[in-house]
């Protein structure tokens, strides 16, 4: 297996897991979490932010061109 298979086969809660450890936490929200422009942004770097970046994942591409 691969590390692209690894990584591919994550489910979203691992994979959610896995991006926000990448930055530190709550240093790598900016861009990957569903309450990243809200006022309701838990930014408890945890539990909390883990879900946002869950639901980050779960939803649409947002086309930028």
């Amino acid at each position: 297996m691969t590390n692209y298979e690894k990584i591919k086969a994550m489910s979203t809660a691992e994979m959610a897991e896995y991006i926000f450890s990448l930055g530190n936490g709550r240093e790598y929200c900016h861009g990957h979490c569903a309450y990243q422009d809200k006022d309701d942004c838990p930014n408890d770097g945890g539990k909390d932010c883990i879900y946002g970046v869950i639901k980050w994942l779960e939803s649409e591409v947002k086309n930028n061109g």
